[in-house]
């Protein structure tokens, strides 16, 4: 990936473990900007021709509910956010590489800047400003590129969220245990009550 010199010809956005509201995020092509770095930090290597809106990026704030780990439940708000940086998206270069609102998404980071657009209505959300819903961008990309490729998306998002969670399912179950164990009946006392072909209960009389 890196070069004798510690150059790579791949750009990666580096995200600090911990941090939130797009602190410490930034992106580079040198091994020598987290070679030193005093915290734990995430590298992902930058998607270079990533889907536009309006000639912007934009990423997806998801609403997944767990309501069960015994047996594990996942919910889907079939709804969201849609968050788009306020400058028009070029490639990352040695002149642009820094410009936060071309490459990084994030509200508190957009919000401030002038080119920022609210929405027209306070109540039910207009979509016109940099902040839209989810269910519009499935209708925009229905437009864009078919209803196929929205329905896909949208399953590929659902599986996305199911094998994320299911990644962390041991700290899950054991951080659940931890505040619900005492109450939780255990394998034993989950046994289903037989019942006969009617639906009625089994008895000994």
């Amino acid at each position: 990936l890196f070069q004798n010199d510690g150059q790579s010809m791949n750009t990666f956005i580096i995200k600090p473990d911990g941090s939130a509201q797009g602190k410490g995020i930034f992106l580079t092509k040198r091994i020598q900007d987290v070679e030193n770095l005093s915290t734990i930090c995430v590298a992902q290597q930058y998607i270079r021709n990533p889907l536009l809106i309006e000639k912007k990026k934009f990423d997806l704030r998801i609403y997944v509910l767990v309501t069960s780990c015994y047996p594990l439940r996942i919910y889907l708000f079939r709804d969201g956010l849609v968050r788009m940086c306020t400058e028009e998206y070029k490639h990352p270069n040695d002149k642009n590489i820094r410009q936060k609102c071309m490459h990084l998404t994030n509200y508190s980071i957009n919000k401030r800047s002038d080119k920022y657009q609210r929405d027209e209505k306070e109540t039910l959300p207009s979509n016109t400003g940099n902040k839209r819903t989810i269910s519009w961008l499935l209708d925009w990309l229905k437009k864009e590129r078919g209803e196929l490729a929205a329905n896909e998306l949208w399953d590929k998002i659902a599986d996305i969220c199911v094998m994320t969670i299911l990644s962390i399912l041991p700290t899950l179950r054991r951080e659940y245990d931890s505040v619900f164990g005492k109450t939780r009946l255990q394998p034993q006392e989950q046994q289903p009550t037989n019942t006969s072909s009617s639906g009625s209960r089994d008895s000994n009389s």
